[in-house]
């Protein structure tokens, strides 16, 4: 699931996490060439956040609730 565009970046351009580039390409390329379309979210359920106690200016913890109802592979 693709969450973020790359702000920087050009039209339509997607900035990923490390581990899900590595799926697609060495991250020794840097900037890839791929397909892709706008789905509609599978998740129907309301996402909770829960904050994690202890938080500061240096240090900050959330989870994030029911956003596995719908599992896909890789």
């Amino acid at each position: 699931m693709i969450v973020d565009k790359c702000p920087g970046c050009g039209v339509d351009h997607l900035d990923l996490f490390q581990n899900a580039f590595a799926e697609l390409a060495p991250m020794t390329k840097g900037v890839i060439d791929v397909n892709w379309e706008h789905v509609d979210c599978p998740i129907s359920s309301p996402l909770q956040v829960h904050l994690q106690s202890g938080a500061s200016e240096w240090w900050f913890s959330a989870q994030v609730i029911n956003a596995d109802k719908i599992r896909h592979p890789l």
